[in-house]
């Protein structure tokens, strides 16, 4: 893993910080990144004081089904997990979780000392990001999502109809 700044990887973040402290926010918040290929991936359980995972670049599907139920999340940039064993889904209700990374996807492995250092700035950034909606990132997930329930699941080799 190597060390990657948060503010340089997530230019809203940046923006969202009052230049005077970016300097030292950048210097404060830096954290190991990892990288997954394109296609099915299993996340591991985060190590011990792992929070979550920050998505730097690329693109993933997290799907569930209970029974004929399914339901799918898209995730891209400056969107947060937090990987779980399909068990704690499980404990709820009969499920089944599968991850895809549809694209080549770089992380940010956020720990709660990170996530401290983080919460100095975190108002300004909720503030920011509140009032500064990109309506053609929102728009691009919704019709993402439309075409996944409608056209079929990925898979390594392409769609898989429905």
């Amino acid at each position: 893993m190597t060390a990657l700044a948060l503010l340089d990887a997530d230019p809203d973040l940046a923006d969202a910080i009052d230049e005077a402290e970016r300097i030292r926010a950048r210097t404060a918040l830096v954290a190991p990144s990892m990288e997954v290929e394109a296609g099915p991936w299993e996340p591991e359980p985060l190590a011990d004081g792992g929070v979550g995972l920050l998505v730097i670049e690329g693109a993933l599907l997290r799907e569930v089904t209970a029974g004929d139920v399914g339901a799918m999340e898209l995730l891209g940039p400056g969107d947060v997990l937090v990987p779980q064993p399909d068990e704690a889904v499980a404990d709820f209700v009969e499920a089944a979780v599968q991850w895809f990374a549809l694209l080549p996807t770089q992380f940010a492995v956020l720990d709660a000392e990170v996530v401290q250092r983080l919460s100095q700035w975190l108002f300004q950034w909720f503030f920011h990001s509140l009032f500064r909606i990109d309506p053609g990132k929102l728009l691009l997930r919704r019709l993402y999502r439309y075409n996944l329930n409608f056209c079929g699941r990925p898979q390594k080799d392409g769609l898989q109809e429905l």
